[in-house]
This record gives structure tokens, sequence and C-alpha cells, in this order.
């Protein structure tokens, strides 16, 4: 490689001690033990499965992933299916309609809990418009139908809260079923290392210099949240690269006084989850948030026990959707332990 890294292939991490700054590996070579100087930690995400979405039924033949099901297409150049249920309507979601539409197999519903489809308009209309994909808006999948293998589908509509509604059971028949999207961080490595998760992500907390609590161990990519897109992980890939390479320089640059975020009403999830109080290194891409749910002429507010800044309003808040924060118009010094982010209309 140009930067002269040599690359471990087929190589499984095992264990972490971030406070040696060790890693061990386990490979055909046997296993192996590395000392840093500094770590980055960039495990990504992986899709929900049935049981973890807590989806009655038997686990008979049929129930696939997105990645599978792409894989068993394009791969293995196998037909998943002939009639097929997808659960989500993300873009991942989206996806599997357009690969699927290249085969014999019919897609016969995709299942979405919230009101509206929540993947790219404009990809839909070459999946699931074009090609008549009936889509149930604010139900979810009650049960999955069959013992050996996948014989189909009952679900059943929602109340604005999420709840289900007695009496709306449907059947639809089908012998697959893909469950995409609800990404989660892969995050096994650092919650067997000791290194603090935040419980509204799921993944590493860390400052504006994607460092975590541990000095000198990092952490980027869609370990940290779980949901963005690729672009948006490979920018903060870069980021974490320039602060390592200011950690290894001088690590001081990166210490100070430490801020906690916390999320406050209608809020989500926000990351970064810490930040020094001297905020003004931080890429525009970085800070980020999203809500629980769709805010029409919602503004964010920071503050604990005064106002500290506060954003202009934004027409529609989506909770699919990243919402971007300018620590630049921070105070650089903010005196506070903690500050909250909430929503106000």
């Amino acid at each position: 490689m140009a930067a002269e890294v040599t690359c471990l292939t087929a190589t499984t991490v095992f264990n972490l001690d971030p406070i040696k700054k060790e890693v061990t590996c386990v490979s055909e070579r046997g296993p192996e033990t590395f000392q840093a100087k500094a770590i980055l930690m960039a495990t990504g995400c992986r899709e929900s499965t049935r049981s973890a979405l807590m989806i009655p039924g038997f686990r008979g033949q049929g129930i696939l992933s997105t990645n599978e099901a792409q894989q068993y297409i394009h791969d293995l150049g196998v037909l998943p299916g002939k009639r097929v249920v997808i659960l989500g309507s993300e873009d991942v979601g989206l996806s599997a309609v357009y690969a699927l539409g290249k085969t014999d197999a019919r897609v016969v519903g995709m299942v979405e809990e919230h009101s509206h489809l929540v993947g790219s308009r404009l990809f839909s209309l070459p999946t699931i418009v074009l090609r008549r994909v009936p889509l149930y808006t604010w139900h979810k999948i009650n049960l999955i139908l069959g013992n050996s293998s996948v014989e189909g589908v009952e679900i059943i509509a929602l109340d604005q809260n999420g709840d289900p509604l007695p009496g709306t059971e449907r059947t639809i028949a089908c012998d697959t079923v893909v469950v995409s999207g609800k990404f989660v961080p892969e995050n096994a490595l650092p919650r067997q290392s000791g290194i603090s998760l935040d419980e509204r992500t799921s993944g590493p907390v860390v400052d504006q210099y994607l460092q975590t609590e541990i000095p000198g161990v990092f952490a980027s990519g869609n370990l940290l949240r779980g949901v963005e897109t690729g672009d948006i992980a490979a920018l903060e890939g870069e980021w974490a690269a320039h602060s390592i390479q200011k950690y290894l320089q001088d690590s001081s640059t990166l210490t100070g006084h430490r801020v906690i975020v916390t999320a406050g009403e209608q809020v989500k999830w926000i990351m970064p989850q810490r930040f020094l109080s001297d905020a003004s290194e931080s890429p525009g891409f970085l800070a980020t948030l999203r809500v629980n749910k769709r805010i029409r002429h919602g503004q964010i507010i920071c503050g604990s026990d005064g106002e500290i800044w506060r954003s202009g309003k934004f027409r529609l808040l989506k909770p699919e959707r990243r919402i971007r924060l300018n620590l630049h118009k921070w105070p650089k010094q903010i005196l506070q332990e903690s500050v909250e982010l909430a929503i106000v209309t």
C-alpha cells in the first residue's frame, strides 16, 4: 500500500487491551499480539436479526438479511425465493427490491412500522413504484408462519404510538422474508474491552476528535451509531487519522476540559457525546443527532442552566435523516460539566 501499511486479511481480533494498547489476533499464522501507540476501532455495523427484533415464529428456511439475499443473487447466482416479503423500507430494503427485480422472484409486500417510506423517494421509483410492490406503512410482522420453511407472514397495523391494533391482522403468502435495515454497531470488541458505550447509539462514547474516554483509543465509522452511509464513514476515517496524527505528535493537544453532551427532549441520540470545550477543530459533517419522530418547525437548543446555542428553524426533522450540528458556533469555553441538547417547536 502507498502508506506502507501492512494489511492483514483473514485475521480476527479477539482481544483488545485499551490501557496497554495491545491487540491480539488469530489467523492461519496462529495467534499474534501487536503493541501499538494508538488504536482505531472501525468494526462497522450489522443488520438486526429476526430474533433481535423479537418477531415470533419458527426459524425456518427462508429468513434472510439483506446482505444474505444479495449474496444469493450476485455471488451464488441462486434465487432466494419466489414470493418475498421485505421488512423495512430503508434504502437497503429498496436495494433488495431492485436486485430481486432482476430475477424471477416477486416481492409481494414491504412492511414498514413508520407512517411513511423511510428510504429515498427517488430510489423508490425504480423499485417499489414501477414494480408495484405493496407498501404496508404503520404495520409490523406479527408472526412468521411455517415450521421447517417460511409459508407466509401475519402482519398487523399499528397506532400512532406504535402499538398493535387488534383485529387488523392479515396474512401474506410468501416463501422468503428479508429483514432489512435496523443497523446496530458491531460493538462486541469495545464492550468486552471495557470501553464506555453510549446507551442510545450502542457505540463507543467519543469526543470531537473521535477519541474514546481512554487516551489513544479512537473509533470511527458505523461502529459509532450504525446508521450512516459509506461516504460519512469514510470522512470520519479521515478525521480519525488526522486526530491520531495529532495524538502521536503531542497527546496533550487532545486533552482539556471535557463537557458531557446528553440527549434531551425529542432527541434520539447525539454524537459525539463528549467534546473538549475548545471545539474549534471539528469538521462540519461530524457532530450529528437524530430525533425520535417527525417534527415540523423545530429548533435545536443547547444548554443546561442557561441557553448556550440555538439553531435556526428546520422545516421538517425526520427520524431517518441525520441532523448536523455546527460546533463552530458554540462558545469556545463552556464551563459546565454537561450540556443538554433538546428540540423545541
